[in-house]
Parts: structure tokens; sequence; C-alpha cells
């Protein structure tokens, strides 16, 4: 008879584990929300340096220097800034027509201009072969826009359901 009662207690006890592992560990749904990141790519206008045309030297009566640029950008920004101690012609031209001519002691202007090939030059007009030496300073920046697309890491909110043990929060 000892033998049963052990029997029915282990029974017993085991029946108890299983309701408590039951109860304890039921599991019941949980609303809540969830945040998570994501890779998009956002488009924007860039502005870079295409070039830049260092002009500062001493330039002979008569004498000029050139640039003779190719497979540019299709659309170019020149910003010119250069002066000089006496009159000098600076003329910038593109496949099409000429951009940009001016004789002045002062250069300082912007204009957009259009590849694929640009000419540059800066001349010291001759008088007779008599006149005075120009002193140059300045450049002549050229850049140009593009589009870029750049990887940006956003976050959303989703809902979700858990299920989890009563108990927890």
């Amino acid at each position: 008879m000892r033998r049963d009662d052990m029997s029915s207690s282990s029974k017993k006890w085991i029946l108890i584990v299983i309701v408590l592992a039951i109860v304890l560990g039921f599991p019941t749904p949980r609303e809540g929300v969830k945040t998570i990141s994501y890779t998009d790519y956002e488009t924007f206008i860039q502005t870079d340096a295409y070039t830049r045309l260092r002009c500062s030297r001493t330039l002979e009566d008569g004498h000029k220097i050139n640039w003779d640029l190719h497979d540019t950008p299709d659309e170019l920004v020149f910003d010119v800034d250069v002066s000089s101690t006496e009159e000098i012609v600076i003329l910038i031209e593109s496949v099409d027509e000429i951009e940009y001519r001016r004789d002045a002691k002062i250069h300082k202007t912007s204009f957009e201009c259009n590849g694929p090939s640009i000419y540059v030059e800066i001349y010291n007009p001759t008088l007779l072969g008599t006149g005075p030496s120009a002193v140059i300073s300045g450049d002549i920046v050229i850049t140009y826009e593009h589009e870029v697309s750049r990887p940006v890491t956003k976050y959303r909110s989703v809902p979700i359901t858990q299920w989890l043990p009563w108990w927890m929060p």
C-alpha cells in the first residue's frame, strides 16, 4: 500500500509542477511598437571644383598665357578674380561662342559656360613692343554641379505582437 501511495504522491507533484509551468508560462499577446532602421537614398546637387587656373605671374608686353581644357563637364561655372598692374585681356571661349572677353586691370565676375571644350587666354596687348610688363595676380576657379546619391539611415516604427508569459511586463 505504501508503494501505491508514493506513486500517487509523485503523480500529484508531477501534475502540480505541470500546472504551475502552464500557469506561469501561459503566453498572452502583447501589442507594442518596434523601431527599425532601414537605408534609403537621397539625391542632391553637389558643387565640386573642376580646376583652378593660377594666373599670378609677370606677363611681358605682347605675350600671352593660355589653357586649352578638353573633356570638361557640360555645365561649368567660372569665377574670375584676376587683377593686374596694366590692362590685360582675358578671353574665355567655349565650343559655341565667346563667353567672356574684356580688357581691364581688374577682372572680377562669375558666369556659366558649356563644355566639352574651353579655351582660356590672358593677353598683355602690345604697344609696338614698348609697353610695360603686367604683374598679374589671382585665379580663375572653375566649378561644376552634379547629382549625388548617398545612403541615409532612417527609422520607422512598426506595430508588433509578442506572446509573453502573463506575468512579464
